[in-house]
């Protein structure tokens, strides 16, 4: 049986001391990288379940990501995103709105949300109220843009009906009034 010299097993037992410490700072990174890995898949999981439009773009534009709901609102189904822009997306005078206001504003000072529309799959146009924000690289540039538009057809709906009735009342030539249920006047 060979002996090992004192210097070569101390060589050997550092070795393995150095092996035994790279393993557990790779099962450390490995449970980090699990855990993010879980947080991503639940981030998704809110997105493609939200009944808002979720999308996401480059600076210029450019979609790499639209979710469920707004692959259903715009038709686009399971087809491939990335070789989609924002003006395939909006009516143009939306799209003069979005590209001239929005990604500017959202750029320069995080955000910015207003209405605008998208175009459905038979080119109709969906009303929409959009946010868009910004995400930066550490140096401040714009690294993509991300975009929540919620349908607000019904809103509209409403709002041209109600138009309408203020229209006809105001031109009404008779009196009219309203009150409430203890007769107080409220119109």
């Amino acid at each position: 049986e060979k002996v090992l010299s004192e210097p070569v097993r101390r060589a050997i037992e550092e070795k393995i001391e150095d092996l035994a410490e790279n393993n557990r700072r790779l099962e450390t990174e490995i449970a980090q990288r699990r855990g993010a890995e879980q947080e991503r898949d639940r981030l998704i999981s809110v997105l493609e379940a939200t009944t808002d439009m979720v999308g996401m773009t480059d600076p210029q534009g450019h979609v790499f990501y639209l979710n469920k709901a707004g692959r259903n609102m715009t038709g686009i189904g399971d087809r491939d995103v990335s070789q989609l822009s924002i003006p395939q997306f909006h009516p143009d005078w939306a799209n003069e709105i979005v590209l001239q206001q929005g990604i500017p504003t959202a750029v320069r000072k995080g955000s910015w949300s207003g209405d605008t529309a998208v175009l459905g799959p038979d080119g109709t146009e969906i009303p929409v109220s959009q946010l868009i924000i910004s995400h930066y690289f550490a140096d401040g540039k714009a690294q993509y843009l991300s975009t929540i538009m919620r349908d607000i057809s019904e809103r509209k709906r409403v709002e041209t009906a109600l138009r309408i009735k203020d229209n006809a009342i105001a031109a009404s030539i008779n009196g009219i009034a309203f009150a409430d249920l203890s007769g107080k006047l409220t119109y």
